[in-house]
């Protein structure tokens, strides 16, 4: 701690002045607390006089230009609000919103809450990813420390899994939410950042399905911090934390594994894989997950070895972790598309009988021709990213319409060429 005042200090920062003292505990998960409505009042917030976190009103203005609109949420570290760009709205851009995330209470009383917010803004600035929320800007205005962000709309999936009593997520959401979070991560994890804070409240659901990681506001540079302390920033989630975290070891893409592989068991089975338990003891009491029937087996062995208890036991980093979670498709590719491998395999779509038989086909209206083009975009982009089984099916619901539309043959003979290479030596 004396050494970060000092850094600081020597930045032309005066801790003591920042306000900066005390000290948080470790929590658990929590929910997100309800947005405030908009107010009409306007008050200026700047310099030494800027209010505490907590106490920013509808109507204050951050810096001479960002004007608050509305609370968004809370979390450990602070409070995020949706607020109106005043330079944008001068220069009548249709969009002048963003995000911007205030530290709070006991987190803007000391010199590690900035250190942390800091950091946060360091390295989320240097992640562009379409999985990782985007951050603009660090910035402070008197005791208010601060961080502008793109605005989301949508849901934290921690709100999204409450709710999947009366609103059950669908397979192929499921499966976007999972394939999203781990792309994200492992797009961190090869620059060499680590989150240390993955779970399902720093996961945002957006309208569109997407998922984005949020909050990098304890992540670390793999190769340095030799001492992790998560407990100074009051960071660190007990029930998604590897067992080396919980013991102050520096946090290795590994530990991500860990929470990332506890967020899945909850995404697919409802619940924590050890009742919410801490890793040392749910390790202790020889704890075993029930795996949900929804998971295949290759991502049940993925699973299993995500939330392994020691490190040599678990996946190196998110991209090992996404291989052994998505690189088995093939064996469920027999059970949904088999058909199409059969048809190409045999001839059938080119054989004389069916031709005869489906020649009014070719002519499409214009509703099949749009679905077609669809279904063609779709199943090129699964095509892709070596999703076989869904890019199969898309295919087939092209030629179900189009018999002899090329460009579908073409990528299913793409797709058995793919799963042949897939599938590992008998």
């Amino acid at each position: 701690r004396t050494t970060i005042k000092r850094d600081l200090a020597a930045g032309g920062i005066d801790p003591m002045a920042a306000g900066f003292g005390s000290k948080t505990t470790m929590k658990r998960d929590e929910p997100v607390a309800p947005a405030h409505s908009e107010a009409r009042s306007t008050r200026v917030v700047l310099g030494a006089t800027a209010q505490p976190a907590a106490q920013l009103s509808v109507g204050d203005v951050i810096k001479h230009r960002f004007e608050i609109v509305q609370e968004l949420g809370r979390g450990g570290m602070g409070v995020v609000y949706k607020a109106r760009d005043l330079r944008k709205v001068e220069a009548q851009d249709p969009d002048p919103y963003l995000a911007i995330k205030v530290l709070i209470g006991d987190m803007a009383e000391f010199d590690l809450g900035f250190v942390a917010l800091q950091r946060e803004g360091k390295h989320a600035q240097s992640l562009n990813h379409p999985n990782l929320v985007k951050v603009f800007d660090f910035d402070r205005d008197g005791n208010l420390v601060f961080l502008t962000m793109e605005l989301l709309k949508g849901e934290s999936l921690q709100t999204r899994l409450r709710a999947e009593r009366e609103q059950p997520l669908s397979p192929e959401a499921r499966l976007k939410i999972a394939r999203g979070v781990i792309a994200g991560l492992a797009y961190a994890h090869a620059r060499k950042i680590v989150h240390a804070d993955i779970k399902p409240s720093n996961v945002f659901l957006c309208e569109d399905g997407e998922a984005k990681i949020l909050d990098f506001g304890i992540a670390r540079a793999a190769e340095r911090d030799a001492v992790f302390d998560a407990d100074d920033i009051g960071a660190l989630t007990v029930d998604y934390a590897s067992l080396e975290m919980l013991g102050g070891q520096r946090p290795q893409p590994s530990d991500d594994v860990y929470a990332l592989g506890c967020l899945l068991f909850r995404l697919y089975a409802g619940q924590h894989p050890y009742q919410r338990q801490p890793a040392d003891l749910a390790q202790r009491e020889k704890m075993k997950p029930a795996f949900p029937a929804n998971l295949s087996r290759m991502q049940t062995r993925a699973l299993a070895r995500a939330i392994a208890f020691t490190r040599p036991e678990r996946f190196a980093n998110a991209a090992e972790l996404g291989e052994a979670f998505d690189a088995y498709d093939w064996t469920r590719f027999s059970r949904n598309a088999a058909i199409a491998v059969l048809v190409l395999g045999t001839g059938l779509w080119f054989s004389q009988d069916w031709l005869l038989g489906r020649w009014s086909a070719m002519q499409l209206e214009p509703a099949e021709q749009a679905q077609v083009a669809t279904a063609l975009a779709e199943a090129h982009g699964n095509l892709d990213k070596a999703y076989w089984e869904d890019a199969a099916v898309r295919f087939v619901d092209v030629l179900r319409l189009d018999p002899y539309n090329a460009d579908a043959r073409a990528g299913l003979q793409k797709v058995v060429d793919g799963v042949k290479a897939s599938m590992p030596a008998s």
